[in-house]
């Protein structure tokens, strides 16, 4: 998968929040989205992977060459953020049994729980912030696709799931195509190797 960017701005009514960014992501690399709080890293995160439209210029999105629509495209990609709903009314075992019916895991549900260390038989409402992130975030990078896209992605972590998302994460790296946006160095320091920072408002 290939994404590319040409002049894409966003804005809300009449704010713009970014203008002019231009980049190609290309799979089997790394890229960190940066700025302070409130300078469009989400919305930005949203517009490379098609869930939300540019107000000016362009994305494209291309497999194999064949230029996708982005309710395509979404079907090659997989998203993780805190503030995603997950269903309140099921087990964790429903979910990753109804999720695996839509997409395919590269591992088996039973690995996944064990990765999480959350019981199958869990009601989802009963869960912790940190322990519905860990679900997210399992989901997001243990189901077969092209590119990942993650917001925030150890938010409500401590420090030994950290650690774990560092793992999964080299788990994947160099294999898809990867794009965090954070405020947290330590969440793609290690892995990312291009950087855009939406406090310049520009590429570097």
């Amino acid at each position: 998968m290939t994404i590319k960017l040409e002049n894409v701005g966003k804005r809300f009514e009449s704010q713009w929040i970014f203008k002019g960014i231009t980049h190609e992501f290309s799979i089997g690399k790394t890229y960190a989205i940066t700025g302070h709080n409130g300078s469009g890293k989400s919305t930005l995160l949203k517009v490379i992977a098609g869930m939300l439209t540019p107000n000016e210029g362009s994305v494209s999105h291309l497999i194999n060459g064949e230029m996708k629509a982005p309710e395509s495209a979404l079907l090659h990609t997989t998203f993780c953020a805190p503030y995603l709903e997950l269903p309140e009314e099921i087990t964790v075992g429903e979910l990753l049994r109804f999720h695996t019916a839509q997409r395919e895991l590269e591992i088996s549900i039973e690995s996944v729980l064990s990765q999480i260390q959350i019981g199958e038989e869990k009601q989802i409402r009963t869960l912790s912030s940190g322990m519905k992130q860990r679900l997210k975030l399992a989901l997001a990078v243990f189901t077969k696709a092209d590119a990942v896209f993650l917001d925030e992605p150890t938010s409500n972590f401590d420090t030994n799931w950290e650690a774990w998302y560092k793992k999964v994460l080299q788990h994947i790296s160099g294999k898809r195509l990867i794009v965090i946006s954070s405020n947290h160095s330590f969440e793609y320091k290690d892995f990312a190797s291009e950087e855009i920072s939406l406090n310049a408002n520009a590429v570097r």
